[in-house]
């Protein structure tokens, strides 16, 4: 996978040619690189572009602003998930024009997880204060996920119930139940 140090000439060549690619973790990294190319994209008068996606995801709120950022672009753009799009990759999708998919993509979607390994590093063992950090996480992993479904709700045409189910069942979706879902708009065999 990429390493998103800096636009490089690959990916400035890519970008050249109206594609930015989306692979491994959505990190920090990635949101700088999503940022860096939107700006260069721009000194082009935005044109179209595709945004080939194989992530497993990462990240909420890093994933929520790589969202935002492609939400906000005036440009067409058109997402190609490749190989696997798991995860907040999925959501990330959920921000371009049309959303392709490869006939033997795995989809995943789900519930927002925590990671408990980076919490207890996290947070000192008082009593007072683990009940006050959980409260405060608890509240905002409701409002991540409840944002998340109505993402997937809007751009799916699917009852906010039926988005919820879908996430808690945690299983993996071929391309082709993602086109039933309408979780995507077409199954493609070239991009």
């Amino acid at each position: 996978m990429w390493a998103y140090d800096h636009i490089d000439e690959t990916r400035q060549r890519l970008l050249s040619k109206g594609i930015m690619d989306l692979g491994g973790e959505i990190n920090e990294k990635m949101a700088m690189y999503v940022r860096d190319a939107l700006m260069i994209l721009a000194t082009n008068d935005y044109p179209a572009i595709k945004v080939i996606i194989t992530s497993d995801g990462g990240n909420v709120t890093i994933g929520l602003a790589i969202y935002d950022m492609l939400k906000s672009y005036p440009g067409k753009i058109t997402g190609v998930a490749c190989g696997f799009c798991r995860s907040f990759a999925m959501v990330v999708l959920q921000a371009c024009d049309h959303r392709l998919a490869l006939p033997h993509i795995k989809i995943k979607i789900h519930n927002v997880l925590v990671d408990i390994e980076k919490l207890k590093s996290e947070v000192v063992l008082n009593r007072g204060r683990l009940d006050r950090f959980m409260a405060s996480l608890a509240q905002d992993v409701r409002r991540d996920q409840e944002y998340i479904n109505k993402i997937y709700s809007r751009r799916s045409g699917q009852p906010p119930k039926t988005i919820r189910q879908l996430s808690k069942s945690d299983r993996e979706l071929t391309a082709k139940e993602a086109l039933k879902l309408r979780l995507i708009d077409r199954i493609v065999e070239k991009f």
